[in-house]
C-alpha cells in the first residue's frame, strides 16, 4: 500500500481529477502542519507492513471504536517511543534572567526589564528563592510603568511563594503605594503600617531604618488625611476612632500579619484579566433567552436537511446589529507562536504572566486562567515538545485539548448516550445491528435543549464520515493512536507502569478514548472555529491598516450551527476566549444566518470560491451569490439601482410609458409585478443612506468604531431595503462593518514604534 499521497497531477488532468487531489491535500493539512516533524515518517513506516488485505478490512469498518482496535493490533504502530519531552525549569536561567532584569531596570528601560523578568518568571523553579525575587522585581517594574493592579497581583504571587521575610517591608511598602494610586487608601494605609511592622526583620542599618520609618510614616499621614476612594468599597473594615488607636501603638507582627493577609485575600488581586482590548468599550451584551438554545437570542432557531444538515434560522425578523450568540468553547488552544504572548486560557493579551508550574511552554495572565487551564494541560505537559515535534496541526491539539479538558470519569457517563449516535461501536453491542446504523441529525427541542458545555454536543457535529476514503481514516486513526498514547503515560487512566509493554493490548477504556479522540479528527476538520485578535499600528487606531492576528482554535458547538454564505450576515469578535456573534445585516424570518468560511465573493470568483470550499469543506456553495453569479469588486460597476418592494426585482424599466407616470413622481409602477412602488420614499431614503455611508467612513478613519458602526448599519439596512444587489458601496460598507466589529474584541493591540 502506498502510504503517502501521490503528487500535484498533470496540467492536463481533469477539473474531477484536480478537485480530487485538493480534497485530499486539504485534508491532510487539518492533520499534519509540518511534514518535517516525525508523524509522516512514522505512517510511512507503518505502510509498510501493511498488506492490500488489511486495508480492504479495514475500510469495511464502520465505527470509531473498530478502526482503533484493529490498527493498534497492527505491531510496529507500537515502534514509536512516547517519553516526557517539554522545556522544564531552570533556577540558573532565571537567576541571569533576573539579573539581567536588573540592569535593564536601572538604566530605566523598564519594558525590557518587565521582558526580562516575565522570562525569569516563566523559567523559576517553585521551589527555592528565583521565583518569589522574580515576581517580586516584576513588581516593582509594573508599579513603575503605573501598572498598580498588575503590580498588586505579583506582590501577591511573591509572598505566596514565601518571599524572604527580611524584604517584606519592601512589597508591603509597593502594594501600599499602588493601593493609594489606586485610591484605595485604607488598603494602602494597612500596608503601609505592614512595612513598618517588617522593619525590624529588615537587617537595616540604622540610618536607613530610619529614613524608611519617617517615609512610611508620612505616607501613612497622606493616607488618613484623605477621603477614601469612592472607587469600590474597601475590604478593610477599620473604624476612623480605630485607626486613631492603632496609629498611636507601636506596629507590631499583628500588622505585618494583617497587611500580608489583605494583599493575600483581596479578590481582586486573583481575578480575571482586566485587558478591556483597545479604544472605546465593548457594548454590553444581552441575549433574550433561548429555550433550545442556551447560548443564542430567541431570534434564531435550527432547521436541518439531508443536503445542508443543521443550520441557523431567523425566528423573526433579524436587524442589521443584533447580537445573536454568546459562547464559550468546549474547548480551546492557542497556535503555539503565541503562547509565550497570549493566555494559554482566555486568550488575552498577557501583561505579567503566571507560568505553569512544571514546564516553561505554558503561561496565563491571572492565577484564576491558571487554575481553570491546569486540570486540562496537566496530561499534555510532559508531552508539549513531543507533540510539536510530531508536526501535527492544531487541530490534533485541540481533538487532545477535548478529552483532557474533562477527567476519564466524564466520558464513561456519557457512554450510553454516545453509543446511541450509532458512530460508537463497543463490544456489548457489536451484535446489535440498530445501533450501528447512524441516527437521524439532533435538533434541539423543549424536551431535549443543547447543551454546549457537554461533549454530546462536539460528537454530534458533522463529520462526514461517510465520504472520507480509507487513507484518510487510517492516518486519522493513527493519529488518535499517537494522542491515545500520550493520554496513557500521562495518567490519564490511572498511574502509568513504566515496565509496561509498548505494544501491550489496550484495555475497553482505553480504546474506548481513542475513538472519541478519532471522533474529534474528523468533526475538527470542519467545525472548529479560529480565534483571532486585531493588531493597530497607532492610535487613534487606523481600521484600514489594522491586521488580523491568528491566535489559536477553538470549537463552540453552538456557533457551529451556522452555515457557509459567500454574501455573510453575521460578523463575530471574542471577549477573551468567548465568542459574540452578531449580525450585520437584516434577514427576513426564515432565512438563513450564514457566516463565512473564508471565501468571500467580492475577493474570489464564482470558480475559486467553489474550488475552495468542495476542497476545504466537501460542500458546493448555493448561496446567494453564487447562484447569482455575482461578481469581484472590479466587476461591480454597476449603478445603484433600486428595486420592487413587493417581487424584488430591479425597477431598471422606469420610466415606463405604460405606468403613466414619469420619472420623480411620488410613486411608479414596477413593469414585473404591475404594483405600485413608493419612488419618492425610496429615493429619498437611499439619499439619507448615502450620508449615512459617507459619516460611517468619516468616523471610521477617525477611530471612532461605534459611531462608525452605527451609521455604516444604518446605511447597510436602508440600502438592503431599497437597493438591488449587489451593490459595491454596501460590500463595502458591510467589509468595513466586519473589521469594525472584530474590533470590538478584547483580542486587541496596538503595536506600539520602537
Amino acid at each position: 500500500m502506498q502510504s503517502s499521497r501521490s503528487g500535484p497531477p498533470p496540467s492536463s488532468a481533469g477539473e474531477d481529477v484536480l478537485a480530487d487531489y485538493l480534497r485530499r491535500l486539504c485534508s491532510d493539512v487539518t492533520l499534519v502542519a509540518n511534514k518535517d516533524g516525525f508523524f509522516p515518517r512514522w505512517v510511512d513506516q507503518i505502510s509498510t507492513y501493511i498488506s492490500e488485505d488489511f486495508v480492504a478490512k479495514f475500510a469495511k469498518l464502520s465505527t470509531d471504536y473498530d478502526r482503533i482496535s484493529m490498527v493498534w493490533t497492527v505491531k510496529p504502530v507500537h515502534s514509536l517511543t512516547i517519553g516526557k519531552f517539554y522545556k522544564a525549569k531552570d533556577g540558573g536561567a532565571s537567576v541571569r534572567l533576573r539579573e539581567e532584569g536588573n540592569a535593564a531596570f536601572q538604566k530605566r528601560t523598564v519594558r525590557l526589564a518587565l521582558e526580562r523578568y516575565c522570562q525569569a518568571v516563566t523559567r523559576a523553579p517553585n521551589s527555592g528563592t528565583s521565583l518569589p525575587l522574580s515576581y517580586g522585581n516584576r513588581s516593582a517594574a509594573l508599579s513603575y510603568l503605573k501598572e498598580y493592579r498588575w503590580s498588586i497581583r505579583d506582590i501577591r504571587l511573591a509572598l505566596v511563594a514565601k518571599y524572604p521575610a527580611d524584604l517584606h517591608y519592601k512589597l508591603l511598602e509597593r502594594a501600599g503605594h499602588c493601593y493609594q494610586e489606586l485610591g484605595l487608601l485604607q488598603e494602602g494605609w494597612c500596608c503601609y503600617r505592614g512595612a513598618l511592622a517588617a522593619l525590624p526583620t529588615a537587617g537595616l542599618e540604622e540610618a536607613k531604618m530610619s529614613t524608611w520609618s519617617k517615609n512610611l510614616h508620612k505616607k501613612m499621614e497622606e493616607c488618613a488625611q484623605s477621603k477614601v476612594s469612592d472607587c469600590r468599597k474597601s475590604v478593610v473594615t477599620s473604624t476612623s476612632e480605630e485607626e486613631q488607636r492603632i496609629c498611636s501603638s507601636e506596629p507590631c507582627d499583628a500588622d505585618l500579619e494583617k497587611a500580608i493577609s489583605l494583599i493575600i485575600n483581596d479578590p481582586e488581586n486573583m481575578a480575571n484579566s482586566d485587558w478591556k482590548g483597545v479604544g472605546e468599550p465593548t457594548p454590553g451584551v444581552s441575549l433574550p433567552s433561548n429555550p433550545f438554545l442556551p447560548s443564542a437570542s430567541s431570534a434564531l432557531r435550527l432547521h436541518s436537511s439531508p443536503q445542508a444538515g443543521r443550520y441557523a434560522v431567523a425566528d423573526r425578523r433579524v436587524e442589521a446589529g443584533e447580537v445573536l450568540v454568546e459562547e464559550d468553547p468546549f474547548a480551546a488552544v492557542v497556535a503555539r507562536d503565541m503562547m509565550g504572548a497570549y493566555c494559554s486560557y482566555c486568550f488575552r493579551r498577557l501583561l505579567a504572566a503566571v507560568p505553569c508550574p512544571d514546564c516553561c511552554g505554558v503561561a496565563y495572565c491571572t492565577e484564576v486562567c491558571r487554575q481553570s487551564g491546569l486540570p486540562a494541560h496537566r496530561w499534555e505537559c510532559p508531552f508539549l515538545d513531543l507533540l510539536h515535534a510530531s508536526g501535527m496541526s492544531l487541530n490534533g491539539y485541540l481533538a487532545l485539548r477535548v478529552i483532557s479538558s474533562k477527567p476519564l470519569q466524564y466520558f464513561l457517563q456519557l457512554r450510553p448516550a454516545l453509543q446511541q449516535t450509532g458512530l460508537l461501536q463497543c463490544p456489548a453491542n457489536s451484535s446489535n445491528e440498530a445501533a450501528q446504523q447512524p441516527q437521524e441529525l439532533f435538533v434541539p427541542s423543549l424536551e431535549h435543549p443543547h447543551d454546549s458545555s457537554s461533549y454530546l454536543s462536539v460528537y454530534r457535529m458533522v463529520g462526514l464520515e461517510k465520504q472520507r476514503e480509507p487513507l484518510d481514516f487510517l492516518q486519522r486513526t493513527l493519529m488518535a493512536v499517537l494522542l491515545l498514547k500520550v493520554l496513557q503515560r500521562s495518567g490519564y487512566f490511572g498511574a502509568w507502569n513504566e515496565e509496561t509493554a509498548a505494544d501491550a493490548a489496550a484495555d475497553d477504556e482505553q480504546l474506548y478514548i481513542g475513538a472519541l479522540l478519532l471522533r474529534n479528527l474528523q468533526v475538527l476538520q470542519f467545525n472548529a472555529h479560529e480565534v483571532s485578535g486585531m493588531t493597530f499600528l497607532s492610535e487613534p487606531l487606523a481600521f484600514r491598516s489594522s491586521k488580523s492576528l491568528y491566535l489559536g482554535l477553538a470549537v463552540y458547538p453552538t456557533v457551529a450551527f451556522f452555515n457557509h454564505s459567500c454574501f455573510p450576515a453575521v460578523s463575530r469578535y471574542f471577549i477573551g476566549r468567548r465568542m459574540v456573534v452578531c449580525s450585520i445585516r437584516s434577514v427576513e424570518e426564515g432565512g438563513i444566518l450564514a457566516e463565512n468560511y473564508g471565501p468571500v465573493f467580492t475577493h474570489h470568483t464564482y470558480e475559486q470560491r467553489q474550488r475552495k470550499l468542495l476542497s476545504r469543506y466537501w460542500f458546493n456553495c448555493e448561496c446567494e451569490a453564487c447562484v447569482g453569479r455575482w461578481g469581484t469588486y472590479p466587476e461591480l460597476v454597476q449603478p445603484m439601482r433600486l428595486k420592487c418592494p413587493h417581487c424584488n426585482e430591479p425597477l431598471s424599466s422606469l420610466p415606463n410609458p405604460s405606468t403613466r407616470k414619469p420619472l420623480g413622481a411620488k410613486e411608479a409602477r414596477c413593469s414585473m409585478c404591475h404594483k405600485e412602488v413608493p419612488f419618492e420614499q425610496m429615493t429619498s431614503d437611499m439619499a439619507l443612506a448615502q450620508q449615512r455611508y459617507v459619516s460611517g467612513k468619516r468616523e471610521m478613519d477617525a477611530g471612532a468604531r461605534e459611531a462608525a458602526v452605527s451609521d455604516l448599519l444604518q446605511y447597510v439596512t436602508l440600502a438592503q431595503r431599497h437597493a438591488a444587489l449587489p451593490l459595491k458601496d454596501v460590500h463595502l460598507a458591510l467589509e468595513a462593518l466586519r473589521l469594525l466589529v472584530a474590533a470590538r474584541g478584547t483580542c486587541a493591540l496596538v503595536l506600539k514604534k520602537k
